[in-house]
C-alpha cells in the first residue's frame, strides 16, 4: 500500500525571523565542552542500576526539558533557559520565543537549541519551528509560521509536520514538509494526510504515522509514501501511537496497542517493516484493566527509555528484548521529558514544587560529580525586578465542614447578605425515564450559623440546570439558576421562601438593547447610541457598570468595545485573545499578557495565565490566585504554585473577601470536605463542628 504524494510544491520562503528580544549579554561565550565519553556496555542488561537518584536542580516554571550532558535546557512555554548540570550559570537564551504559541518541544543540536511551538485557539492554530543559539541571540525561524505538530533534524535539514485546515476521516489533517536548517525555500513532501503528529528521520527517509495506526516512510527528497506496517504484530492488532516512536540504527521502536484494550506495549521492527516484535508492556497493568500511554521515547546503544508521568516511573527495556521492560526510578513526581546523555538518564519532574531535574547513573564510566544547587540565580539577568508581594500567611485550615450525600455536582459556595450559603445539587432520576431526557434536581441551600451548617431550603427543578449562586438584589436574597446551554436562561428563585421561579432573567445575561447595544454596520444613519457600529457580535458580559462587547468592528477586525459611564472605547484584539468573567472581575487574556479591568481601564497583572485555569480570585491579603486543575498565586508578574495545607492538590477555592474556602470532589458521588482558611496565625482559627449538615443518601 502506498500514499501518492502531491508534494513537489515549494513552501514559500519564511518571512524575516520574528523580532524577539533576545537577552543581551556582554559576557564571553561559554567555552564548548567536550561531549561525554561513550559509556562502557552493561554486562547484564536486565539488572537494575544500584546508583542513587540525584536531584540536580529546580527549574521554576519548566514544562519541557532536554540535555546533551553538558547543559540543562528547559522552557516554561515562553522563555528558554540554559544552565549547567548543577543548575548554576543560568542564562535566559530568549525571553519569549513567540507571542502566539507555546513551546512544546526542545532539541539540542550543533550548538543550537531547536524548538517547536504550537497553540490552538478558536479560529485555528499558530506555531513556529526554529532555533536560538546555545549562548542566546535572535530566534531564527526555519519555515513559514504555522501550527507545528512535530519535527526532526538531519545535519542540514529540518523535517516537520504542520496542522492543515483540510478535514480527513481521522480528524484535522497534517502536512509533511522539509526545509533547510538555516531557513530558505522548503518543500512539501505530503499534504494533506491524516494520522499522528510524530515524525522521525534517519537522513534518508522520513517516518510518520499515515492513516489510522499505520507507520509509513518516504524518501527525504520526496516521492511516494510506502506503508511500513499496518499495525499488526503476529496475532496482535492494535496500531501504533503516532506521537511516540523513534528510529535507531536499523530499527524503529514504537508504542503499540491501545491504552485501555490490552495496554500499550513496546514494539521493535526493522525500518522496512520486517521482523516486528513486541518487547513487553510499556506501562504495568492497572487493577482497573487499563494502562496509560508513556512519554517520549529515547535510546542509547543498549536500551530504550520512556516515562509514565501518571505512574511516577521511568522505564527501560533492552533493545534486543532479552527481558521485559522494568522500572529505573519509581515514586517520582510526574516525570517526563526523558533524555539520555553519557552515562546518565535525565528527566523533568513536573509536579515537584517547583519543577526539578533529576538523573540516575546507568553505566560504570564516571561523569564529573554534580553538587545540587537550588534556585541558582542567573548571572546575566537584566535589571533586578521589583520585589514580589509577600506570600499570604494563612492559618492551618479549620477542621473541615463535612457535607455527606449523593450529589450530581460538587459543592458551590455563595456569599450574600452577610451569610455563607452552600449549594448542593442532588440528582434524583426517576425510573422508566429516557436516559437522555432531563431529570429533576434537588437543590439544597444550607446556611452557616456560627460553627454549623443548617439546611434552610431545598428546591426541585426540572431540566439540566445549575445552581450558580445566591445573589442579593434590592435587599432580598435570590437563588440564581441557569441553563449552561442557553445564553440568557438565568432565572431567580427565592432561596429562603417557597422556591418560586420569578419572571424575567438575571439582568447580567440579558441582551442589551437600544443605546446599550452597538448598531449594525449597515445601519445608516446609525441610531442614537454611545457605541460604535460592530458586526458578528458574540458576547456582551457586564461587570460593575461596564459592558463589554466582543466581536468584530466594521473593518472586519476582532475588537472589544467597552461602555463605561456613558463613554465607550474600542480595543483591537488578536484572534487568540480571550475575555474571561472571573471572581476577580473581567480579565483579558491576550498575546500582550493578562489584564484586569479596574476603574474604567484594563491594568496588566501578569505576562501569561497558567494552563487549565478556570477562574481568578483575590486572597484576603490581596494576592491574586488562579484556580483550576492546579492553583497558582501571582508574585509580581510570575505565577508560583499555590497549595493549601490540607493535603490535596485537587481542590477548588473561592473567597468571600475575609477568608479562603476550599472544597474537594473527585467523583459524581462524593463525601465533600469543605475547609475555611483565615488570614493570620493559628490563634485566629475557630474550632468547627464536623458533625453538621449530614443529608440522607436516599429519598
Amino acid at each position: 500500500m502506498s500514499i501518492v504524494s502531491c508534494g513537489g510544491a515549494e513552501v514559500p520562503p519564511p518571512s524575516a525571523p520574528p523580532a524577539q528580544a533576545a537577552v543581551a549579554t556582554t559576557q564571553t561565550p561559554a567555552p564548548e565542552r567536550k561531549p561525554p565519553r561513550p559509556p562502557k556496555p552493561v554486562a547484564d542488561t536486565c539488572a537494575l542500576p544500584t546508583t542513587p537518584i540525584e536531584e540536580l536542580t529546580t527549574a521554576e516554571g519548566a514544562a519541557v526539558f532536554t540535555t546533551d550532558g553538558a547543559h540543562l535546557v528547559w522552557s516554561d512555554g515562553r522563555a528558554i533557559v540554559r544552565a549547567s548540570l548543577n543548575g548554576g550559570d543560568r542564562k535566559t537564551l530568549v525571553t519569549e520565543v513567540t507571542k502566539t504559541a507555546v513551546v512544546r518541544g526542545l532539541v539540542l543540536s550543533k550548538g543550537e537549541v531547536w524548538f517547536r511551538a504550537a497553540e490552538r485557539y478558536d479560529q485555528g492554530c499558530a506555531g513556529l519551528v526554529g532555533f536560538v543559539g546555545q549562548n542566546g541571540g535572535a530566534v531564527t525561524s526555519a519555515a513559514p509560521e504555522g501550527c507545528i505538530t512535530g519535527f526532526a533534524l538531519t545535519p542540514d535539514r529540518v523535517v516537520f509536520t504542520r496542522e492543515e485546515s483540510v478535514p480527513t476521516v481521522t480528524g484535522i489533517s497534517d502536512g509533511l514538509y522539509v526545509a533547510p536548517r538555516k531557513g530558505g525555500p522548503g518543500k512539501t513532501l505530503l499534504r494533506p494526510f491524516g494520522g499522528g503528529r510524530g515524525v522521525a528521520t534517519d537522513g534518508e527517509f522520513v517516518y510518520f504515522q499515515g492513516g489510522y495506526d499505520r507507520l509509513h516512510r518516504m524518501p527525504l527528497g520526496g516521492g511516494d509514501a510506502v506503508e511500513v506496517s499496518d499495525g499488526k504484530i503476529g496475532n496482535t492488532f492494535g496500531g501504533y501511537d503516532g506521537h511516540r516512536f523513534t528510529v535507531d540504527g536499523g530499527d524503529i521502536f514504537a508504542l503499540h496497542g491501545h491504552p485501555n484494550l490490552g495496554g500499550m506495549k513496546m514494539a521493535r521492527l526493522a525500518k522496512d517493516g520486517k521482523d516486528p516484535r513486541l518487547l513487553g508492556p510499556a506501562v504495568p497493568e492497572h487493577p482497573s484493566g487499563g494502562t496509560l500511554p508513556a512519554g517520549p521515547l529515547v535510546t542509547d546503544a543498549q536500551f530504550v527509555y520512556w516515562a509514565s508521568p501518571l505512574r511516577g516511573t521511568i522505564f527501560r527495556v533492552p533493545k534486543d528484548g532479552s527481558c521485559l521492560p522494568y522500572a529505573l526510578a519509581t515514586e517520582r513526581e510526574k516525570p517526563d521529558w526523558v533524555a539520555v546523555a553519557g552515562s546518565y538518564v535525565y528527566w523533568l519532574e513536573l509536579d515537584a514544587k517547583p519543577p526539578r531535574i533529576a538523573r540516575r547513573k546507568l553505566y560504570e564510566d564516571p561523569e564529573p560529580p554534580v553538587d545540587p544547587v537550588v534556585n541558582a540565580a542567573p548571572k546575566d539577568v537584566a535589571p533586578t525586578p521589583s520585589p514580589a508581594p509577600p506570600e499570604p500567611k494563612l492559618a492551618a485550615s479549620e477542621r473541615p465542614f463535612v457535607l455527606a450525600g449523593e450529589f450530581a455536582e460538587p459543592t458551590t459556595l455563595a456569599f450574600a447578605g452577610g451569610k455563607v450559603f452552600v449549594l448542593l445539587v442532588e440528582e434524583s432520576p426517576q425510573k422508566g425515564r429516557d436516559e437522555d431526557a432531563p431529570s429533576p434536581y434537588w437543590i439544597h441551600v444550607l446556611e452557616l450559623r456560627g460553627t454549623k451548617f443548617h439546611p434552610i431550603k431545598k428546591h426541585k427543578i426540572e431540566g439540566h440546570l445549575l445552581a450558580e449562586r445566591v445573589a442579593e438584589k434590592n435587599g432580598n436574597l435570590y437563588l440564581v439558576v441557569r441553563d449552561p446551554n442557553a445564553r440568557g436562561e438565568a432565572h431567580y428563585y427565592e432561596p429562603i421562601a417557597g422556591g418560586k421561579r420569578l419572571p424575567g432573567y438575571d439582568s447580567e445575561w440579558e441582551e442589551p438593547t437600544g443605546p446599550h447595544m452597538p448598531p449594525s454596520c449597515e445601519t445608516s444613519p446609525p441610531p442614537a447610541s454611545k457605541l460604535a457600529p460592530m458586526r458578528d457580535l458574540y458576547g456582551w458580559p457586564k461587570h460593575e457598570g461596564a459592558r463589554f462587547f466582543i466581536g468584530t468592528s466594521c473593518d472586519g477586525k476582532p475588537k472589544i468595545q467597552v461602555l463605561y459611564q456613558d463613554k465607550s472605547q474600542m480595543i483591537p484584539i488578536e484572534p487568540s485573545d480571550e475575555l474571561m468573567h472571573t471572581q476577580l472581575g473581567i480579565v483579558w487574556k491576550g498575546a500582550a499578557g493578562v489584564s484586569l479591568f479596574e476603574n474604567g481601564a484594563f491594568r496588566r497583572i501578569a505576562a501569561y495565565l497558567p494552563k487549565r485555569t478556570w477562574d481568578l480570585l483575590r486572597a484576603p491579603d490581596g494576592t491574586i490566585i488562579a484556580r483550576g486543575e492546579e492553583n497558582f498565586a501571582l508574585r509580581g508578574e510570575e505565577w508560583a504554585p499555590f497549595r493549601l495545607e490540607f493535603g490535596s492538590a485537587r481542590f477548588t477555592i473561592v473567597s468571600d473577601g475575609v477568608a479562603l474556602w476550599a472544597y474537594v470532589g473527585d467523583s459524581p458521588v462524593v463525601a465533600t470536605d469543605l475547609h475555611r482558611y483565615a488570614p493570620g496565625g493559628a490563634k485566629d482559627v475557630e474550632r468547627i463542628d464536623t458533625s453538621t449538615a449530614r443529608l440522607p443518601k436516599k429519598r
